[in-house]
């Protein structure tokens, strides 16, 4: 069992985090070994409920002997400082929302979390949605391998009623959309090119295509490719929806509109296979198919994202061997986010480093 602290609890809290820490708490995989919130009768709510003790400091917490790993969720006006204190004490650290868009200092953490050893878990959700997992079983057993990825996706906005940690801006935003598109095609970004489109009211200004090649994979014949569709943080009308689209996006890492039932989906996944083609409208629903069959399958009685995210986690705290994403993930994205800016700003493809 792993003794979790709790650091910041934010606004996505009761909905996104709490369920999932006490699913895993009765199933004897974690337990809380303290809470620390600015808030501090927030934090002594949630204490209570875990059968713990609030703290008075990020610093107290984590001195304390009794625990084992950091769980951290909202830094607030405390910046980078629960990290640092994590990091110099050693704990293993799950690090939910931005770090932020200084590369520097990002690579700053990353030397320092290698050499020490630390174990540092960026949450990057996208890749453990039900609809994601159920995709690469299919990638494994039915579809082959996926060749070209094709993402809508509309801005999130900076007022957005329950926002998920990292993923309230363009810059973080686009980084989730990256490291999920590297996490299913398994390679790595070698060309950028970043080009406007749609009309050219004040409301489509924002919206840009984003081309990417990827290194060819040692089994493909061609290199594996994605383009990503962005539009700006505005409510679509009904006509504008995507052709694939034929319902309202139910996804909870979704922001929430005004109007919903006349928007388009926040996030529309297609993929391309070797013998297939998958669409993701949902993170919990899939609808693929194979040969002239069209499968769609509901999995909303899977594990959530959350739940799949602090499972990985522990068993890394424990000494398991199985693949997570790290801070060096965080750098890699952020890298290719910047050369997204820069060839949107030039106006001409941008070559990577593989």
């Amino acid at each position: 069992m792993v003794r979790l602290a709790i650091l910041g609890l934010g606004p996505a809290w009761d909905i996104r985090y709490a369920p999932a820490v006490e699913r895993m708490r009765r199933a004897g995989r974690i337990s809380v070994a303290g809470v620390f919130d600015s808030v501090f009768t927030r934090a002594h709510h949630a204490a209570s409920h875990f059968e713990t003790c609030p703290a008075s400091s990020v610093r107290s917490l984590l001195e304390r002997t009794t625990v084992d790993a950091v769980l951290i969720l909202e830094r607030g006006w405390q910046d980078r400082y629960p990290i640092n204190v994590a990091f110099e004490l050693g704990k293993p650290t799950l690090i939910a929302g931005s770090l932020g868009e200084d590369i520097g200092l990002l690579e700053s953490l990353c030397s320092h979390v290698k050499e020490r050893g630390i174990t540092a878990m960026p949450e990057f959700s996208r890749r453990y949605t039900p609809a994601t997992c159920r995709l690469n079983e299919l990638i494994a057993t039915r579809l082959g391998p996926a060749e070209h990825l094709t993402i809508d996706a509309v801005l999130p906005t900076p007022d957005i009623h329950g926002k998920i940690p990292g993923q309230t801006t363009g810059f973080d935003f686009l980084i989730g959309l990256l490291d999920w598109c590297r996490y299913i095609l398994r390679s790595e970004p070698v060309v950028i090119d970043t080009r406007p489109f749609g009309g050219s009211t004040q409301s489509q200004q924002q919206d840009y295509l984003v081309q990417i090649g990827f290194r060819r994979r040692q089994s493909d014949a061609r290199a594996p490719r994605a383009q990503l569709r962005i539009r700006g943080p505005a409510t679509f009308s009904q006509s504008n929806r995507p052709a694939a689209n034929s319902s309202v996006d139910n996804n909870p890492e979704k922001p929430a509109t005004a109007d919903t039932e006349n928007s388009v989906p926040q996030l529309l996944f297609e993929v391309e296979c070797a013998n297939g083609r998958a669409i993701l409208e949902s993170s919990c629903e899939i609808t693929w198919t194979l040969g002239e069959r069209t499968h769609i399958e509901s999995l909303a009685s899977e594990r959530s994202e959350i739940e799949v995210i602090l499972a990985q986690f522990c068993r890394r705290v424990v000494g398991g061997l199985i693949p997570a994403p790290d801070l060096s993930d965080v750098l890699r994205n952020m890298t290719i986010a910047r050369a997204v800016a820069d060839s949107r700003t030039t106006n001409a493809p941008v070559l990577l480093e593989p």
